[in-house]
């Protein structure tokens, strides 16, 4: 008998300890978009990634509109074209529009590394920043919202505004 009580004891005090020290972990919360989208080096970032990418994007759109004003041109003359003209003009306009959308896909491609090569810097910069956070306001964690692992977090933890302003400082 006195062995289970003393058992319980322990094992009282060590769930009295562990509830102890779990009430002093301090996390926080950032949102790296947030950061990025709303911080001044964010903001030049996206700027330069605009005016980068501009150019192409309404040679992009332009083509978009004159295809849709092919295919229309293409409905109207559907009555009066032989069978054989009706083929060749859709044969040609399916080529065009396969090119259009291989132009497509290599513009997203050159958005996505034009993205990385500018954004990458700011996003090591801001881990660098964000760590040094947690180190001297003596956080035991700091979690991202990035890639759905933080749903929902108290405002009370939300460092954001922190870690915005350094990023803000450091540029």
């Amino acid at each position: 008998m006195r062995k289970v009580i003393a058992f319980l004891f322990v094992f009282c005090l060590l769930f009295a300890a562990t509830a102890h020290a779990q009430e002093d972990v301090k996390v926080g919360v950032v949102s790296l978009g947030r950061v990025l989208m709303e911080s001044e080096p964010g903001k030049k970032a996206q700027a330069e990634l605009r005016r980068s990418l501009q150019p192409e994007r309404d040679r992009i759109a332009e083509q978009d509109k004159a295809l849709q004003s092919e295919m229309e041109e293409l409905k109207k003359q559907a009555a009066v074209l032989s069978q054989d003209a009706k083929k060749e003009k859709l044969t040609a306009y399916q080529r065009k529009v396969y090119e259009h959308s291989n132009k497509m896909q290599q513009f997203q491609q050159k958005v996505a590394e034009e993205e990385e090569r500018v954004l990458n810097p700011l996003k090591e910069k801001l881990v660098e920043i964000i760590q040094k956070y947690g180190q001297e306001n003596k956080f035991d964690l700091i979690l991202t919202d990035v890639s759905g692992g933080v749903v929902w977090a108290s405002k009370r933890i939300d460092v954001t505004p922190d870690i915005m302003q350094r990023f803000n400082a450091a540029f």
